[in-house]
C-alpha cells in the first residue's frame, strides 16, 4: 500500500466543469447550416447547466466526428462568469458535385456512378453515406463477375466537392481475371 492512500481508495475524480453555454462556430453561410447544427446538437451529450469533464468533450468531438459531415472539429472551452462557453468550432465537408474514380478506364459506367450518387449531388458530402455508396458501387463489380475488383476512398475530396475514388479491377499480371 502506498503512503498517505487508504487501501481501496479510488483513484482522484477527473476535475468536473460547469457549461454555460454551448456555441457552434464555422457554418454561418452553408446551404445545410440547420442540419448540420442538429448533427452537432445531437451528438453532443453536454449540455448548457450540466457539468463535464475533459475525457466527456473528447467523446462528444469524437461523436461529431462520427455524423460524417465534418473534415475539422474543435472544442475550446472557454472561461466565463456563469461558468465554461464551449465553443464548438467545425469544418463542413463540401457540397458533393462530382464523384471520378483514379482509373479513367475503368469498367465501371460513369451512369452507374451517377444514379448511385443522385441523391447526393448538390448536398453536404456525407462519409457515412459515401461509404454506404461504395459498397453499392463494389456490388456493380460483383454482379458482372468481378470479384477481384476493390473500389476503395475517397483517396482526394476537392474543396469544390470533386470526390475521387479509388478502383482496382484485379488485373492479374496484366490479365484480366473474370469469373463468368
Amino acid at each position: 500500500s502506498s503512503p498517505g492512500v487508504a487501501p481501496g481508495a479510488a483513484p482522484a475524480a477527473e476535475t468536473q466543469v460547469l457549461v454555460s453555454e454551448v456555441a457552434v462556430v464555422g457554418l454561418a453561410d452553408h446551404p445545410d447550416k440547420e442540419r448540420l447544427e442538429r448533427a452537432i446538437y445531437d451528438a453532443l451529450t453536454v449540455r448548457p447547466g450540466s457539468r463535464t469533464s475533459r475525457s466527456s468533450l473528447k467523446t462528444d468531438l469524437a461523436a461529431i466526428y462520427a455524423t460524417g459531415w465534418f473534415s475539422d472539429v474543435r472544442i475550446q472551452p472557454v472561461d466565463g462568469p456563469l461558468g465554461v462557453r464551449l465553443v464548438v468550432n467545425v469544418t463542413p465537408n463540401p457540397v458533393l458535385k462530382e464523384v471520378l474514380l483514379d482509373n479513367p478506364k475503368a469498367l465501371l459506367p460513369k451512369e452507374r456512378i451517377k444514379d448511385v450518387f443522385a441523391t447526393d449531388y448538390g448536398r453536404t458530402l456525407n462519409l457515412k453515406s459515401l461509404e454506404r455508396r461504395l459498397g453499392e458501387l463494389q456490388k456493380w463489380y460483383a454482379e458482372q463477375g468481378y470479384s477481384l475488383a476493390r473500389i476503395t476512398g475517397p483517396t482526394r475530396v476537392s474543396p469544390e466537392g470533386v470526390v475521387e475514388l479509388s478502383v482496382r479491377e484485379g488485373l492479374v499480371e496484366a490479365i484480366e481475371v473474370q469469373f463468368l
